[in-house]
């Protein structure tokens, strides 16, 4: 069953790229995602977001905004929903959380994933908070609703509520009693303050040339048959773009990419592009899993008070 984690925008104004806390709230809550094990992360803004969230997707999430697809004639202007519809037919599963939530630790993300529920929610001490689990069977009622507080509401009798002990599943950093003395506490708390492995994985000759950034161009082409369409949702330049794919393809024998240049040009993924990425996408997960192992077997008081 894949699940799909979606980040949605905070209260008007709240830049969470921003370095007034110790570790921009973006960046820790991709980075959390990532280790949770979604099959992607998917940041939903507007599109004055655009030059500020380029430097999150470096991390290997996407940013997609109204208006990012040439082909897309809903005229959607929520962004939030938006990503949703994008979203629906792609996977199983969303994950749902606010850019403002940014201390909800890698285990309750987990703990919602490992759920059967077709809608969940996480809770601490009794009270519910984030993130939210929804079926994409369900997002068509989200919609028609009017958001998330409406469905949950109406689906009370299915709804499971996953109780945790996680205090940043309740800690909106915009509330108006948020102090430093609680973000400090939610720091030390959070399990990115732990010490943990940091793992990047590429092929390389002499350089490297294939890494994560590489099969999320793949996957994106895949989906959207266009590499302009792909450039926008990385927030990427397409100089640059070119230069990543160009460096690849030196690296490796068959062509990745087949390209129409007819009336409609369209970009496909070739049979051997997409055979790679999968290899590698299993090859990279199968050896962070045993290096993570490694790491909490090799170290295993390194955390200890």
């Amino acid at each position: 069953m894949r699940t799909d984690a979606l980040i949605i925008e905070g209260p008007e104004g709240y830049d969470p790229t921003t370095e007034e806390y110790d570790y921009p709230p973006m960046h820790r809550l991709i980075k959390t995602l990532l280790i949770a094990k979604p099959f992607r992360v998917l940041i939903t803004g507007d599109k004055s977001m655009e030059s500020v969230v380029a430097k999150c997707t470096r991390l290997g999430a996407d940013f997609f905004y109204p208006g990012v697809l040439a082909y897309d004639k809903l005229n959607e202007k929520n962004s939030f929903f938006c990503g949703l519809r994008y979203l629906r037919m792609k996977c199983d599963r969303v994950l749902i959380v606010p850019a403002n939530y940014p201390f909800i630790n890698t285990e309750t993300y987990q703990q919602l994933m490992e759920s059967d529920a077709e809608l969940a929610v996480a809770s601490y001490k009794g009270k519910r908070g984030w993130p939210v689990l929804i079926a994409t069977s369900l997002i068509p009622e989200l919609l028609q609703s009017g958001g998330i507080d409406a469905l949950l509401n109406s689906r009370a009798d299915a709804l499971a509520v996953v109780e945790t002990d996680d205090a940043g599943v309740t800690a909106d950093v915009c509330a108006k009693g948020f102090t430093a003395e609680r973000k400090e506490e939610l720091i030390e708390r959070h399990s990115l303050h732990q010490i943990h492995p940091s793992i990047n994985l590429a092929m390389s000759r002499e350089n490297a040339f294939y890494g994560r950034g590489m099969v999320q161009i793949l996957r994106l082409t895949e989906e959207t048959q266009s590499l302009t369409e792909v450039w926008r949702i990385m927030g990427m330049a397409s100089s640059h773009g070119w230069k990543i794919i160009n460096r690849m393809q030196g690296g490796v024998t068959a062509p990745f990419f087949d390209t129409n240049r007819g009336r409609t040009a369209k970009t496909k993924v070739t049979p051997a592009g997409k055979k790679h990425a999968a290899d590698f996408a299993e090859w990279f997960d199968e050896s962070e899993a045993y290096l993570r192992q490694s790491f909490a077997e090799r170290f295993p008081k390194l955390n200890e008070k």
